[in-house]
């Protein structure tokens, strides 16, 4: 477990110094720095960070450098950790008991993940499916290491074939160049959905978890929109390919594949069938998508070996308290930091839980 923490020159911290137990509430109003104490952590764990692609910005205003370092208690075990960037050498170190470690090697040798949820992750049930088809490849880039080079074909490979689909409208190239590229793009939209598909099975099993946060008034659903058939993804896609070729040759693109794909939950009542954002209020659907996050937590501890750290920003806003205690009680097999601006009572008795006020 994860004791005390220092923050020295990040963000709007100068030098703050936090110890902690097993659930953590850090409070105060907006713009006290709450979530930047979750960045710290996200970063000193993961070596990134989830605001910004350039960690200069994360060096205090008129400083130059920044440093963070971590405790860890683990089986009696003391190791300390530490994360340092110097903005005019544009540098990083990390480094395990004074020791440094290249990226790879740092990240291995913590067996540790950050999982960061922010208020604005409710998005993805509003906002159209790209941010749903995001939600599951950044599941599977976090729980497969070889997705990663998959995902990265699977770009090429469709590129390819959208580039040479406009080629023979404009007559550059011949129809039977296709063929190619066709094996190709089904070759790897087979691996693509071999990974994805353990994920949405996954979340189907256990969908019946879910519909208890909402008191089991409706029954829900967990559904997967594609036009693949499932059960024979090479035949499926090639087949299409085939019948749709003179119309992707029309539009110069793919219109089968892994990311025109959506998810949602369904919502049934006693007498009729909705989607969850059509239907429930906005904290119901918070809570679905809550409930959802700590289903992907459940399949990363299934595949991996590593302990994981959970960072809440927020999540308390627009919930009451029966449903934060749900909350908290998934909370308490995995150290926890939430951020929030009220805290309810009974936190108060919660074992391993500790209120951190900042001011």
């Amino acid at each position: 477990m994860f004791s005390g923490l220092r923050l020295y020159n990040f963000k709007n911290h100068s030098d703050i110094s936090f110890d902690f137990d097993l659930i953590n509430l850090i409070y105060w109003e907006n713009g006290s720095g709450k979530t930047n104490i979750l960045e710290a952590i996200y970063l000193l764990i993961n070596a990134k960070t989830f605001s910004t692609s350039h960690i200069s910005n994360l060096v205090k205003f008129w400083e130059n450098n920044f440093i963070l370092s971590w405790l860890i208690r683990d089986d009696f075990i003391d190791k300390n950790i530490k994360l340092t960037f110097d903005k005019t050498l544009h540098k990083t170190n990390l480094l395990i008991n004074s020791s440094a470690f290249s990226k790879p090697k740092f990240l291995n040798n913590l067996w540790l993940t950050a999982l960061f949820f922010s208020p604005q992750d409710i998005n993805i049930m509003y906002l159209g499916p790209s941010l749903r088809r995001e939600f599951l490849d950044e599941t599977m880039l976090l729980s497969f290491p070889s997705f990663s080079k998959i995902k990265s074909n699977y770009t090429k490979i469709l590129k390819n074939r959208n580039k040479l689909l406009k080629d023979i409208s404009l007559g550059k190239s011949q129809i039977s160049d296709l063929a190619f590229w066709d094996d190709a793009f089904c070759k790897i939209s087979v691996e693509y959905y071999s990974h994805r598909l353990k994920f949405i099975d996954f979340v189907k099993a256990y969908i019946s978890s879910i519909s208890s946060i909402l008191e089991n008034k409706y029954q829900i659903e967990f559904i997967y929109e594609t036009k693949v058939n499932l059960d024979n993804i090479s035949d499926s896609i090639s087949s299409y390919l085939s019948k749709n070729q003179q119309r992707d040759i029309m539009l110069g693109h793919t219109y089968i594949w892994p990311h025109l794909d959506d998810f949602y939950f369904k919502v049934q009542t006693v007498d009729s069938v909705h989607k969850s954002e059509e239907f429930l209020s906005r904290w119901e659907n918070k809570s679905l998508l809550l409930w959802l996050k700590f289903l992907q937590i459940e399949f990363l501890e299934k595949i991996w070996e590593k302990r994981l750290i959970l960072l809440l920003d927020d999540v308390f806003s627009e919930l009451d308290d029966k449903h934060i205690s749900l909350i908290l009680e998934k909370c308490e097999k995995y150290q926890t930091f939430i951020t929030t601006q009220n805290i309810p009572n009974f936190t108060l008795n919660i074992p391993n839980f500790k209120k951190i006020i900042l001011n």
